[in-house]
């Protein structure tokens, strides 16, 4: 309900601004879950293409996984040239590795920095990308659902429903 004053001014009724503020809220929720979508496909994306990328010039080497933490698997290796590499963004695909042990890589001739674990693939991104986009998306129905409940309540506040 708005009240136009003389001088050209708008006065918005409080249950007018509250609508408003629900109906971006409903906004930035979608927003947010569109963003989540891209992001998981990226990632599988970005290692379907790390992966092409590997297996077009492929190297082999043996590695000592020199760190493990939860972000990142850190691995030493003597690429075919005679040099050390260590990928300073660690190794691809690490599930399960300790320091200490011994695997083999498959690694980029050319960017040996773009090293994984031999017999790992980037398909190995799909379960991770569908557990985020299935959190996401309940997270948002339900989020969703509780603004549209709260909308409905403020549009017609004489209901019990």
């Amino acid at each position: 309900m708005r009240r136009m004053y003389a001088n050209g001014g708008i006065a918005y009724h409080s249950s007018d601004v509250t609508l408003r503020i629900i109906h971006r809220s409903q906004q930035l929720v979608v927003a947010l879950w569109i963003a989540s979508l891209l992001g998981a496909a990226a990632v599988v994306i970005g290692a379907y293409n790390t992966d092409r990328s590997i297996n077009n010039n492929p190297a082999t080497a043996v590695a000592v996984i020199t760190g493990v933490s939860p972000t990142r698997t850190t691995g030493r290796f003597i690429d075919e040239a005679g040099r050390s590499q260590s990928p300073p963004g660690g190794l691809l695909y690490p599930k399960g590795l300790r320091v200490g042990q011994r695997v083999r890589v498959v690694y980029d001739k050319d960017y040996p920095w773009r090293a994984k674990i031999s017999g790992r693939s980037w398909l190995q991104t799909l379960p991770v990308a569908a557990t985020a986009t299935s959190i996401t998306t309940i997270g948002t129905i339900l989020t969703f659902f509780l603004l549209q409940r709260w909308k409905r309540r403020r549009q017609h506040p004489h209901r019990t429903t």
